[in-house]
């Protein structure tokens, strides 16, 4: 596999810590698992950003958020908000994408980064509607589609 640039956003993060009773999240965790593995086996970019870091820290659970925090120090660049962004940002908002989700879409498009990994099914939904550089999936898909 060749070089990649991965951006995981915050709920892809987090799910190795969310619900594993429930399927699709034990299923998705260990996607996320096993991207991290590849990542740091084949040198491939994580990305650490603003953005994630801002929307993790609304993490009330503390044992969650300590967790998470473990798991993210395996990303090896980190990315902050420009100006360029955040304009960005915006007019995918203005195609109904929430503010956090949009930043982490104007973030990976503007880093050109190869994709963006998301388990929120409304925020991929409507970026597959928008025209970009960034390849937006589900880890699942993702990590199936490259192994």
């Amino acid at each position: 596999m060749n070089e990649k640039k991965i951006y995981l956003d915050a709920c892809s993060w987090c799910r190795p810590y969310d619900d594993l009773s429930e399927s699709r999240n034990y299923i998705e965790s260990e996607a996320v698992l096993e991207i991290l593995r590849l990542c740091k086996a084949s040198g491939w970019t994580l990305a650490a950003s603003e953005v994630i870091e801002t929307e993790l820290l609304r993490i009330k659970d503390t044992e969650k958020l300590e967790n998470v925090k473990e798991l993210y120090k395996g990303a090896t660049v980190y990315l902050t908000l420009t100006d360029e962004i955040r304009t960005l940002a915006k007019q995918f908002q203005q195609r109904g994408i929430k503010e956090f989700d949009s930043l982490h879409l104007a973030t990976a498009e503007i880093n050109a980064y190869d994709v963006l990994l998301t388990a929120d099914d409304d925020f991929f939904r409507i970026a597959q509607k928008i025209s970009l550089h960034v390849k937006v999936c589900n880890p699942l898909t993702w990590i199936l589609e490259e192994t």
